[in-house]
């Protein structure tokens, strides 16, 4: 069945004028959300900040990255920071429009960031799960980072740049909660400039902040490190 000539010039049209239509009332409901969200919780909402462009590797070193609806306030009684990290997935389409606005024909990976302020003299590191490349080193007799507690050792890896003694921060009972929560296996950790930061793929969303927030407090109370550099190993 032959369709009319005018068909493609009707069609297309129509589905391009609803694809921005849907994605401009998808981006105005969403910030509503924040919104209501930031007041129901006394927190402040700010469109940009500059303040949460200081974190280093990824993802927040991806290009033509941004930081969008940013929440601070208080959580737990620790002073927090919540935000929405964008940036460009390389695609066959998005190499042909290189451009950093953010536009519906850019696909745009979101990341909900959450950050935790502490005062403990802990140097900047990240933990997340082992992965393969560690493993192989670690099999090759190459130098790791380790806490010398091997079952966490075998669970997850640190990056630090420093010469840290990792065992007066991952302490018997730090390792031994991280190795029986749930979130700990889940979500990446990086302790970076008085913040303990987590993210994951995702936008904003009341149920994901208490969870990755609630982490990052547990997280602070079971280290062992104090503000004046004291060791306490219960």
């Amino acid at each position: 069945m032959n369709l009319p000539d005018w068909v493609p010039y009707v069609v297309w049209p129509a589905l391009v004028i609803g694809y921005v239509t849907w994605y401009v009332w998808s981006r105005r409901e969403h910030r509503a959300y924040v919104l209501r969200l930031a007041k129901e919780r006394g927190w402040e909402y700010r469109t940009r900040d500059r303040s949460v462009g200081r974190y280093t590797e990824r993802p927040f070193d991806k290009s033509n990255a941004k930081r969008r609806h940013i929440l601070t306030g208080e959580y737990r009684g620790r002073r927090i920071c919540v935000f929405e990290l964008t940036y460009p997935e390389k695609t066959e389409l998005s190499d042909r429009f290189r451009d950093a606005n953010d536009g519906f024909l850019r696909n745009r990976v979101t990341c909900l960031v959450a950050a935790v302020t502490h005062d403990l003299p802990i140097p900047t590191m990240s933990v997340e799960r082992i992965g393969l490349f560690t493993k192989i080193n670690r099999f090759l007799g190459l130098p790791d980072k380790a806490t010398g507690i091997e079952e966490f050792d075998n669970r997850f890896e640190i990056h630090t740049a420093r010469d840290t003694d990792l065992s007066t921060v991952f302490d018997a009972d730090l390792s031994r909660w991280m190795l029986d929560d749930k979130r700990a296996r889940q979500l990446p950790l990086r302790i970076e400039r008085g913040d303990v930061v987590t993210w994951e793929l995702g936008k904003i969303n009341a149920e994901k902040i208490d969870t990755y927030l609630d982490y990052l407090c547990d997280f602070l109370d079971h280290c062992p490190v104090r503000a004046d550099g004291t060791v306490d190993h219960g």
